[in-house]
């Protein structure tokens, strides 16, 4: 998530759409998103905070649907920081770095 900020704050336009985004996860040198504990704690400390959209690591992508089953908050599983950039992209942000993200297509 800070690495999402830093992206945000340093490039013109805005990255989230207006959304609140919120999420956990470690990242390594390789850009790969890492498991962490507690995700059930940290979603529900992110539907407290009002957040539309919740990334997780893939490999807590259950744990995390599962707290945020009917609050409304989108959980987005994702392996590399570059999951998390094409889905802000692609659902609303408007960011100078949209236009350098793969989107898989």
């Amino acid at each position: 998530m800070l690495t999402l900020a830093f992206i945000d704050a340093t490039t013109p336009g805005d990255l989230t759409g207006g959304r609140v985004i919120a999420g956990t996860g470690t990242m390594n040198s390789l850009l790969e998103a890492g498991p962490v504990n507690g995700v059930e704690h940290k979603v529900a400390g992110a539907v407290q905070a009002g957040a539309q959209v919740f990334f997780t690591p893939k490999l807590r992508a259950e744990q995390a649907s599962a707290a945020a089953a009917g609050t409304g908050v989108t959980v987005v599983p994702v392996a590399y920081l570059t999951d998390a950039l094409a889905y802000l992209c692609q659902t609303g942000g408007r960011s100078s770095v949209c236009e350098t993200v793969p989107t898989g297509d």
